[in-house]
């Protein structure tokens, strides 16, 4: 049988998780595509933002990915999104493997401005996560955090405030893709 599933495992696994999550909104606000791509996203994530764009999720590469967020993004003049209540679905430590893969919820706040939106510049939205991470073997060895999200899915939306006109550069460029 493999070794045990160690408290110290679990609590730094736990903290791996949340600064990949946190990694996520963090890199949006400060357009880090280099690092959306190397230290948040797996090589190939699907990614769905259905319910909040309108555009089919779509299962691409990481840089891919951080490419088309970071064109997306440019089209607002700033951003900040704030993510919280990340609960990850570790189980607890003991007398089971660790595990390869993980499911995450957390709550997210987007906090877009694009001045020269018709109707006002500021659009607010909170939204809950949805995300799949996987264990990258090979990053753990070189001693990084090796948890990468493979699936993030905007799974519901709880609260708009503001002009929906803000988004519409931006959420023409997700339908594009």
């Amino acid at each position: 049988m493999a070794d045990s599933y160690s408290t110290t495992q679990y609590l730094l696994d736990r903290a791996n998780i949340h600064d990949t999550v946190c990694k996520l909104t963090l890199y949006y606000d400060t357009n880090n595509t280099p690092g959306l791509a190397s230290d948040v996203f797996a090589g190939k994530a699907k990614v769905d933002y259905s319910i909040l764009t309108g555009a089919p999720a779509v299962v691409l590469d990481g840089e891919t990915w951080a490419a088309t967020i970071g064109k997306v993004l440019a089209k607002y003049d700033s951003t900040q999104h704030v993510v919280s209540n990340i609960v990850a679905d570790l189980g607890q430590p003991g007398a089971r493997q660790r595990p390869d893969t993980v499911s995450v919820y957390a709550h997210a706040n987007g906090h877009m401005v694009k001045h020269a939106a018709r109707g006002g510049p500021l659009m607010q939205n909170g939204a809950i996560f949805y995300l799949e991470l996987a264990r990258d073997p090979e990053l753990e060895k070189q001693g990084a955090n090796p948890w990468r999200i493979t699936h993030h899915q905007i799974f519901a939306t709880g609260w708009e405030n503001g002009n929906s006109a803000v988004h519409e550069e931006a959420f023409a460029v997700m339908k594009g893709h």
